[in-house]
């Protein structure tokens, strides 16, 4: 399945619409971005019911966290809407104080005005900008990386191949697609933010779309639900120190 939970499928928000985890917890954590935060919520929220905090999220179709503005397929203009989600969404999140966000955005073939893809200093820039306004004393700030994108549909390559699910697999980096890992890594470097890099998880020089007995992908730039939950181990140490 792609989700567990059917209320946040078109996105989150405000502080009090997507809330998980210990409910009455003073601990706050903010999971902000697009698609990308959306998907590792069946990870943290098992993190957030184990550790004792609240969980909150907010992510909005299409928008990342970085501070860009970014174009709108449907309408052949920039997505206004973002920036205007992303704006209201740090106020509300600064005014919450958590004491962490966690930053989350597909950076795949991700285009700006007029239709250009984004350069790897252009998102690092918007990704900064968003980390400076976040971050307080109060509020400490981590990012979570990009995953690896596939250049093949999924499921559909995994149905067709059901005995060679290797032929679905892609490189690691996938040369194939315009993504901006390393300009995430470089911002939250620069504005000496921890860095959750979900790679190691997912791919080696490779990244398959079956790992162990399961499906790791529900597409081809989303991990499945089961997968992410899967994962809740390895996302509980990695905010070990940060909570």
């Amino acid at each position: 399945p792609a989700r567990y939970y059917a209320v946040t499928k078109n996105g989150c928000t405000g502080v009090k619409q997507c809330v998980f985890g210990r409910l009455g917890s003073k601990t706050a954590v903010v999971l902000f971005g697009d698609s990308h935060a959306w998907m590792w919520l069946p990870a943290l929220v098992n993190v957030a019911s184990s550790d004792g905090f609240k969980l909150v999220l907010i992510w909005m179709p299409g928008c990342p966290a970085a501070s860009l503005s970014v174009w709108n397929p449907d309408t052949h203009s920039v997505l206004t809407a973002c920036n205007s989600f992303r704006s209201s969404s740090v106020a509300l999140i600064k005014k919450l104080a958590p004491a962490l966000v966690l930053l989350a955005s597909r950076t795949t073939n991700m285009y700006g005005a007029h239709h250009e893809l984004f350069s790897n200093a252009a998102w690092q820039a918007g990704l900064e900008k968003t980390i400076g306004a976040l971050k307080t004393k109060a509020t400490a700030v981590a990012v979570i990386g990009d995953i690896t994108a596939f250049n093949v549909q999924l499921p559909e390559c995994l149905a067709t191949y059901p005995e060679h699910v290797q032929h679905c697999s892609v490189s690691n980096p996938n040369k194939e697609v315009d993504e901006h890992v390393a300009a995430e890594r470089a911002a939250a470097k620069a504005e000496a933010v921890a860095y959750i890099d979900p790679q190691p998880w997912l791919c080696t020089k490779t990244c398959s779309p079956v790992i162990g007995s399961m499906a790791a992908y529900f597409d081809s730039l989303h991990v499945t639900a089961v997968y992410a939950a899967y994962l809740s181990i390895e996302f509980q140490v990695a905010l070990k120190h940060l909570v």
